[in-house]
């Protein structure tokens, strides 16, 4: 009988130890779907701010992450894209430059004072230019995306990446020393005595790039010589969507020109390049953005 009892109060406590353990894993697993719900309307909430821009829905979340504004530029060529901790490149192998770059540029400087690095052959490429082919060649070494820009907001590392060859074509002296870097001050800084539109408006993407024609130069070492680079920078702040484009030629005699007398509309620069900007913003919004010309720079 007594055996019997201790049977009975076995099988009563093991079975409350069954239940209290089912107890619990449903507890866990309610608490874990309930936060799931949350952080995924969290999400949808973020998403749903991001794409608002105009009233268009512009960028998914995801995009406006990433250096390139509306979407890796669609090639007519084979481009090898490289992703960098401040900017994109989109690679041409054949002709030993990129054909684009993109990248954003917020706020104001952070790093302003950051030392120069030396440029260095990017391993990830098979082209391998070295610096030594720029030697002699009457050309800079020229940056796409700017060592200025990007090391003032993101750092050393960044800024050392600007520096890689990939980065980089055959510019003249007096257009680089001269009209390229003034554009580039009136988007970061530092030497434009207006306030860079990155700090006014709070965020600008450019995409920018060489422009090749049939007969173009080629440095000894195989670097084909573009005969001119665009510009395109989109502010998309304040519910509205501005672009500027620019078409500069390769070329010292503009070095003192003002920027204002090559803008262009992005259509003309996709003619001119065979690339497709934008390739992920709405077919309407697109055509609009792309097809004006600006009368001016933004103050």
């Amino acid at each position: 009988m007594k055996d019997k009892i201790r049977e009975v109060i076995k099988l009563y406590f093991e079975g409350n130890r069954r239940s209290w353990f089912r107890s619990i894993c449903f507890t866990l697993a309610t608490l874990i779907v309930a936060a799931g719900v949350l952080s995924q309307c969290h999400r949808s909430q973020n998403i749903l701010e991001t794409v608002s821009i105009g009233q268009q829905g512009v960028e998914s979340a995801s995009d406006a992450a990433t250096p390139v504004f509306g979407g890796v530029p669609h090639s007519q060529r084979p481009l090898h894209v490289l992703h960098n901790i401040g900017y994109w490149v989109g690679y041409d192998e054949a002709r030993r430059d990129p054909a684009w770059v993109g990248f954003r540029v917020r706020g104001s400087s952070i790093h302003p004072s950051l030392p120069r690095p030396a440029f260095e052959v990017d391993a990830r490429t098979e082209a391998r230019v070295r610096p030594d082919d720029f030697l002699h060649s009457g050309y800079d070494c020229g940056h796409m995306a700017p060592n200025y820009a990007i090391g003032s907001r993101l750092g050393a590392n960044a800024q050392h990446e600007t520096f890689l060859l990939s980065n980089i074509c055959p510019q003249r002296p007096s257009l680089n020393r001269g009209l390229w870097k003034r554009i580039e001050s009136r988007e970061s800084g530092p030497l434009s005595s207006e306030r860079p539109w990155s700090e006014s408006l709070g965020e600008v993407s450019i995409l920018v790039g060489p422009i090749f024609a049939v007969e173009d130069a080629v440095l000894p070492s195989g670097v084909e010589v573009p005969h001119a680079f665009y510009r395109i920078v989109v502010s998309s702040g304040a519910n509205a969507i501005r672009v500027l484009a620019f078409i500069v030629p390769n070329s010292n005699e503009v070095g003192s020109s003002a920027p204002e007398l090559f803008l262009v509309s992005v259509d003309e620069v996709e003619t001119e390049t065979g690339l497709d900007f934008m390739p992920d913003i709405a077919q309407p919004l697109q055509e609009e953005l792309e097809s004006a010309v600006a009368t001016a720079l933004w103050p």
